[in-house]
């Protein structure tokens, strides 16, 4: 029993760890884009959705996995 709790706690935290690399570089390719656009308006808001990407990145780092995301984080 305690051989099966811990490979589920080593799949939740590979799969954590997954999802907040996946963030990670969302945010990175936000970023990049932000760079290339003249637009201010647009380019303020990438730069606030890369931003909100980092956040649920470091949420699941910090083993916040349940917290909800921001209302305007894009879902997939």
């Amino acid at each position: 029993m305690a051989d099966d709790r811990s490979g589920v706690l080593e799949f939740v935290a590979t799969a954590a760890h997954a999802r907040a690399a996946h963030y990670r570089e969302q945010a990175a390719q936000l970023r990049d884009m932000a760079e290339a656009e003249p637009i201010g308006k647009l380019r303020d808001r990438l730069l606030d959705v890369a931003a909100q990407y980092d956040r649920l990145a470091e949420g699941l780092a910090m083993g916040n996995a349940a917290t909800p995301p921001e209302r305007g984080l894009p879902r997939r």
